[in-house]
C-alpha cells in the first residue's frame, strides 16, 4: 500500500474517530479501477499524475470527508467524484485557466482544491489552491502526499493523537506491481 492510501485511510479514519457525530460520518463513494478511470479521462487534452489515479482508485469523490478547513475543522465540503471534476476542468480550460490544464480535485468552504495536467504522465500532482479565479504561481504542496502529510500533522495536533504517522519506503511504482 503506498503512503498516498494510508494517509487517506488514517485521516478518514481519523475523522470518524474525533470528528462531531454529526460530521464525522464520511460519505464516500466507491473507488474506480484504473481502466474505468483512464476512460474517463480520455476525452481531456493532457494527462492527470499517477497520484490522482491512485486517488480515485481509493474513493470516486465524497462529502463530508476527509478534508479539514485551514483551522483544523469541517465545514461545507467536497471530494470531486471523477465526472463532475471532468467538467468543471473543461469548463475551466475554455474560460477560468484558459489552457492551463487545471483539474479540480477538492472544495473546503470557498476554496478549490485542485492540480495540473501534462502531455507526460507525471507521478506527483502539487496541489494548488485559491478562492478566485487566478492561478497562483507557486502550489501549496509539491504533491498530494505532501499535502497530506500536513494535514495529518494538523490534525494530530488539533485532536492530540499520539498515534505516528505511517512511513512507507516503497514508491508508488512498486505499489502497482
Amino acid at each position: 500500500m503506498s503512503q498516498l492510501i494510508k494517509l487517506l485511510r488514517l485521516v478518514e479514519s481519523w475523522v470518524q474517530q474525533y470528528n462531531s457525530d454529526e460530521l464525522a460520518q464520511v460519505k464516500m463513494r466507491p473507488g474506480l479501477t484504473v481502466q474505468q478511470i483512464e476512460e474517463k479521462l480520455s476525452g481531456l487534452p493532457y494527462k492527470l499524475p499517477r497520484e490522482i489515479v491512485e486517488l480515485y482508485q481509493w474513493h470516486n469523490g465524497g462529502h463530508e470527508s476527509f478534508l479539514p478547513s485551514p483551522d483544523g475543522g469541517y465545514d461545507l465540503q467536497v471530494f470531486f467524484y471523477l465526472d463532475e471534476a471532468i467538467s468543471t476542468a473543461m469548463d475551466w480550460n475554455d474560460g477560468i485557466f484558459p489552457n492551463r490544464n487545471a483539474f479540480p480535485l477538492f472544495s473546503v468552504e470557498d476554496v478549490i482544491y485542485w492540480t495540473v495536467g501534462s502531455e507526460e504522465q507525471q507521478e506527483l500532482a502539487p496541489i494548488y489552491s485559491s478562492d478566485d479565479a487566478e492561478l497562483p504561481s507557486h502550489p501549496d504542496a509539491t504533491s498530494l502526499t505532501a499535502f497530506l502529510e500536513n494535514n495529518v500533522k494538523r490534525l494530530r495536533f488539533k485532536w492530540k493523537i499520539d498515534e505516528e504517522i505511517p512511513q512507507d519506503n516503497n514508491s508508488l511504482e512498486a505499489d502497482r506491481r
